[in-house]
């Protein structure tokens, strides 16, 4: 017959090893290669704080907008709408804002670091988009000042103005080209156009102004720290599975 003191032990310890699974949790991901599972104490997460940080995470592949505010083509001006990037842009930051991830100092940090970087993405293609119809709205832009003096005031002036930034871009594409004649017969296709003012602004606002602009935006590098650090949270992480590199 077993002791009391044993029944006692056994319960002690049936006990414990329930608690601990109670407390343990196991979380699946996956990242641009491979599937992960962990092991997660549940007196310190639940699941829906781990998938919104996941979410989080994942808000930093890609662009922040995804509505257009260039075109690369003339017949496209008219698409170009103000209103569904507005739109866009509050819905994707209420959606950001309610993120309700692991409360600590690096995932605090990565949330404001992509709240700065969507509102400066939502700030830049916002003007960018409006300097189609109204140009004089890049006289208000707090950008670099050589993009404007290069790429923004020409195309408030338009005339030959713009017409000169255009050629001074074609220029300078056709020496990042690796088929520079194309580009330049592409130009004077353009340029023979009766479009030819719309194609001017289309691709100063594009390719000049946009990309010596679009530096200034602070987006958020996918260096693998936020992978690390969302990793560090579980007592144990097993991968499950790679895609083949």
């Amino acid at each position: 017959m077993k002791s009391i003191r044993t029944i006692q032990t056994s319960i002690s310890i049936f006990i414990f090893a329930a608690a601990l699974a109670a407390q343990e949790n196991v979380f699946e991901w996956q990242d641009v290669s491979c599937q992960f599972k962990g092991t997660y104490d549940s007196e310190k997460y639940d699941e829906k704080t781990l998938q919104d940080t996941r979410a989080l995470i994942d808000f930093g592949f890609g662009l922040p907008l995804q509505t257009d505010q260039t075109v690369f083509d003339v017949a496209k001006i008219s698409s170009l709408d103000v209103n569904e990037l507005d739109a866009e842009y509050f819905a994707v930051k209420k959606r950001l804002e309610g993120l309700n991830s692991v409360e600590n100092e690096y995932f605090r940090s990565l949330k404001k670091r992509h709240l700065d970087t969507l509102d400066a993405s939502y700030r830049l293609k916002r003007v960018t988009l409006v300097a189609h119809f109204e140009p004089k709205v890049l006289e208000f832009a707090q950008y670099e000042r050589a993009c404007f003096v290069k790429w923004g005031q020409p195309v408030i002036e338009g005339g030959q103005s713009l017409l000169d930034a255009w050629r001074k871009l074609t220029d300078e594409q056709k020496t990042r080209n690796a088929s520079p004649e194309g580009v330049e017969a592409r130009y004077r296709g353009r340029f023979n156009s009766s479009a030819r003012d719309k194609w001017a602004l289309v691709d100063v606002l594009g390719f000049g102004w946009w990309n010596c602009v679009n530096k200034s935006i602070p987006y958020v590098e996918s260096d693998g720290t936020p992978e690390e650090e969302f990793k560090k949270l579980f007592e144990k992480v097993d991968n499950v599975e790679c895609d083949e590199p």
